[in-house]
């Protein structure tokens, strides 16, 4: 590490990259105990790849997703949400349902618990098959058109999520 002229540092915050790169280290003795110095960075690059981070429902008390059934109007079938944002949300299906990108789901009934249900329209994004499942796939999707107090209940429950994501890292 001493030899080193250049030290790149990258870690991750809240779903969040931060990176940054040291001139180089010296040895030290602090305490007693080897170390080394280095001189603080001259900035810091942190790189989000989504808008709002996602954050994953509690297993106790989980999210899920009431979307049409194709073919059968009138008829839901309730899903997992696997992962929710202010943007959108993730969510397991079945293989007969989301065959295609950019198809717009609605209406559909978001369930989410402590805030009720939210009456949303989703754009599928991306389906991707769930590792370890036969059958079962990750279909992303975006909200499309939420209205002021559709958004103000999922941004409330994000930001519950959150505050429970943070107390988790505290205790432990």
């Amino acid at each position: 590490l001493c030899e080193a002229r250049e030290i790149v540092l990258v870690g991750f915050v809240d779903n969040a990259k931060i990176q940054f790169n040291l001139g180089g280290a010296e040895p030290v003795s602090h305490h007693g105990r080897a170390g080394f110095r280095v001189a603080l960075p001259k900035y810091l690059l942190r790189m989000q790849r989504r808008s709002a981070g996602r954050h994953q429902p509690s297993v106790d008390q989980p999210a899920t997703c009431l979307v049409p059934i194709a073919g059968e109007p009138g008829r839901f079938e309730a899903v997992p949400v696997l992962d929710i944002s202010i943007g959108g949300l993730a969510i397991a299906a079945h293989p007969r349902q989301f065959e295609m990108p950019n198809e717009v789901l609605s209406p559909c009934y978001l369930d989410l618990p402590e805030v009720g249900q939210v009456n949303v329209s989703l754009r599928v994004r991306y389906v991707q098959p769930i590792t370890g499942s036969s059958n079962g796939r990750r279909c992303g999707c975006e909200f499309v058109d939420l209205n002021g107090a559709a958004l103000r209940s999922v941004q409330r429950y994000v930001n519950r999520l959150e505050a429970a994501s943070a107390a988790g890292r505290r205790a432990a």
